[in-house]
């Protein structure tokens, strides 16, 4: 098919892969929901790649930024709001919203 592209690179960014290693203006190559390579390269495909430019930023390939707020109503906007909502919610609703939320995140 003409325009269609195969697979996501995030490139230029510093990767930290979970290994010990760091690599410095990196390729991490995604097809569908599978990191299939990670590279010291910034170099991609562009002409069969979606290109997330990641220059002066940090990549952390698989995994989870453990610092959510899964209880939080995911409707409000506003996080202030959300929070000072938070203790008026019943404890099976904010059950539903930390699971919800923890589906987005995954």
């Amino acid at each position: 098919m003409v325009g269609l592209k195969k697979g996501i690179s995030i490139v230029g960014g510093t990767i930290f892969d979970g290994t010990g290693r760091t690599i410095k203006n990196g390729r991490i190559h995604i097809d569908g929901k599978m990191i299939t390579s990670i590279e010291a390269t910034n170099s991609s495909d562009s002409e069969n790649e979606t290109i997330i430019k990641a220059e002066g930023m940090t990549v952390l390939p698989g995994m989870i930024d453990c610092h959510v707020h899964l209880a939080s109503d995911p409707t409000e906007l506003n996080w202030q709001l959300a929070f000072l909502k938070q203790p008026l919610i019943s404890p099976p609703m904010l059950s539903l919203f930390a699971y919800r939320n923890a589906i987005d995140c995954l």
